[in-house]
C-alpha cells in the first residue's frame, strides 16, 4: 500500500454488455443543430407536439440508417421534455416575461400551426 492507504482499486472499463441500445441512445445529449431546427418549426408557428411530428417525419425523409434506433438517439431525436424547455426559452426571448397579451399571441400563433399540421394530414 501506498501512503497509508488501505486498499487500490483498479476499474476496468471493459463492458460485459452492449452499449449500443435504444436505452442507452436516449440517455444522449441533443446536439446544438437540433435546437436550431426545432426553434424554425416554433417560428413558423408549431407547438412541442407539432414540432415532434414535424422532426420525426423529416427524419424519416431524409432515409436515416437504422430508423428505430435514430429515432430513440436523443442526439438525433429530443425527448418532448427537452422540446419543452427549448419551447418555453424560445417563447421567452420572442416574446419576454409572460403575460397575457404575449400569451394571447402565442395561442394564436398555435392556432396557425394547428391548422397547417391539419391540413398535411387531410391531403
Amino acid at each position: 500500500m501506498k501512503d497509508g492507504l488501505l486498499a487500490v482499486i483498479k476499474v476496468n472499463y471493459d463492458h460485459s454488455h452492449t452499449r449500443q441500445t435504444n436505452d442507452a441512445y436516449s440517455s444522449l445529449r441533443p446536439i446544438e443543430q437540433r435546437r436550431i431546427e426545432f426553434n424554425k418549426y416554433f417560428e413558423n408557428g408549431c407547438n412541442t407536439t407539432h414540432a415532434m411530428v414535424q422532426h420525426e417525419r423529416n427524419l424519416l425523409e431524409e432515409g436515416i440508417e437504422l430508423p428505430s434506433l435514430a429515432m430513440s438517439s436523443a442526439q438525433l431525436n429530443p425527448k418532448k421534455r427537452t422540446v419543452q424547455h427549448w419551447y418555453e426559452k424560445w417563447q421567452h426571448e420572442k416574446y419576454g416575461a409572460k403575460d397575457d397579451k404575449a400569451s394571447l399571441e402565442v395561442s394564436m400563433f398555435n392556432v396557425s400551426c394547428n391548422l397547417k399540421f391539419l391540413l398535411q394530414f387531410s391531403l
